[in-house]
């Protein structure tokens, strides 16, 4: 469930280690639970599952036996604890198990670590539940390093986040941290970057990477019109009003994203350099946090792409495999040297990761997350060879 929007996926087991998938609804209201809100996110979330256990004809009614979130947002104990406890005060018919806490994360690491002690101390569930849930349920021999060595999930959506898992349970993050902070590479940083270029092109301010062409305002002028369109507005001036009064909408500022694409594919050298950069500081996040890595992931590092961004990838990986190589070359206390970066996406909605660890907390953790008949987990996306 993320900051533009998200997916709910009811599940059912159908024998003593296998689960069905019933119902899935994708395109749900955005649930942030710091934008929105503890009370106005739970409430959106309690409408949304009682209208969709509603319209299914199967064996799944209220309360259901277990209800496990996964928001954007849910970064802090404190909140988490308060969205729980308001979820059981107000909507108590809807489960009989409610997860959202760090904890959760721990046990499930547990679980699939085969008895491996976890000491889970970030508690980003949002995130930490889709590299569990890819964890979990791998199975194909080349992959096995994820279920041993730990991995790392890589978020481009509205916004950006990494996150390791190590063998031993340990949990580093880098970024996550909003819009004001960061964010780079997420929708809205793009939308930004694409929006301040603009600007500055048009008052005559340079950029240190500049060369006489795009100092022209005909350099950015496709990606201009599509923005104006995008927003509806006649001028550059129209776009003020978006960023600073209240019709202020992070996720519809990031939404431009797709339609940028579609520029960067008509080959328009703006669009296709924003991607670029996208595509760098996303590797950044890489660099940042090898340094917690150990050298048995570093020789073939598995990272799970998730996020809409990522739909544009031809554009960002140029920028991406050049910012690694280059940390390679540049070797420091801050970063170490990646030989191999194995790319992966989720086949299945990460929703079912976050319905089966709550399911797996209630039940205390005796469904088999190995055998999932019909539920294709992963694919592997693209791999990078930077360090031979």
């Amino acid at each position: 469930m993320g900051a533009t929007h998200s997916t709910l996926v009811l599940i059912t087991s159908t024998g003593s280690s296998s689960i069905q998938i019933v119902g899935q609804w994708n395109d749900g209201p955005a649930l942030n639970c710091l934008l929105n809100g503890v009370e106005t996110t739970a409430d959106q979330i309690a409408a949304w599952l009682r209208c969709s256990v509603r319209s299914i004809k199967g064996p799944i009614s209220l309360p259901i036996a277990s209800l496990g979130m996964g928001l954007s947002g849910a970064e802090d104990e404190g909140t988490n604890k308060r969205l729980v406890a308001y979820m059981k005060a107000q909507h108590g018919d809807l489960a009989h198990n409610f997860l959202l806490t760090s904890d959760s994360i721990a046990a499930a690491a547990t679980s699939f670590d085969k008895g491996r002690k976890a000491y889970a101390n970030f508690t980003a569930f949002s995130l930490l539940l889709l590299l569990v849930y890819f964890l979990s349920f791998g199975s194909h021999s080349n992959y096995k390093n994820f279920l041993f060595f730990g991995g790392i999930v890589l978020i481009a959506g509205t916004g950006s986040a990494c996150r390791l898992l190590k063998e031993n349970g340990e949990v580093f993050g880098v970024g996550g941290w909003g819009h004001l902070i960061g964010d780079g590479g997420g929708g809205f940083w793009i939308t930004m970057r694409a929006i301040k270029r603009i600007f500055d092109v048009e008052d005559g301010l340079l950029w240190s990477s500049d060369t006489d062409n795009e100092k022209t305002s005909a350099f950015v002028d496709s990606v201009k019109k599509t923005l104006l369109e995008h927003f509806a507005v006649d001028s550059k001036l129209g776009l003020l009003d978006i960023l600073y009064s209240p019709k202020f909408n992070k996720s519809r500022i990031a939404a431009f994203c797709k339609e940028l694409a579609e520029v960067a594919t008509g080959g328009d050298a703006f669009a296709v350099e924003l991607f670029s950069d996208a595509g760098k500081a996303l590797a950044q996040h890489l660099v940042a946090i090898s340094r917690h890595c150990d050298d048995k992931m570093l020789r073939e590092l598995p990272v799970l792409l998730v996020g809409s961004v990522f739909k544009s990838w031809q554009f960002m990986r140029l920028g991406f495999e050049r910012c690694i190589k280059d940390s390679n070359g540049a070797v420091t206390d801050l970063n170490r040297r990646i030989n191999r970066v194995m790319l992966f996406q989720l086949e299945c909605s990460a929703s079912v990761g976050a319905a089966i660890l709550s399911v797996k907390q209630t039940n205390d953790g005796k469904m088999d997350l190995c055998d999932l008949k019909g539920i294709q987990s992963k694919k592997l996306f693209d791999e990078l060879q930077l360090y031979e």
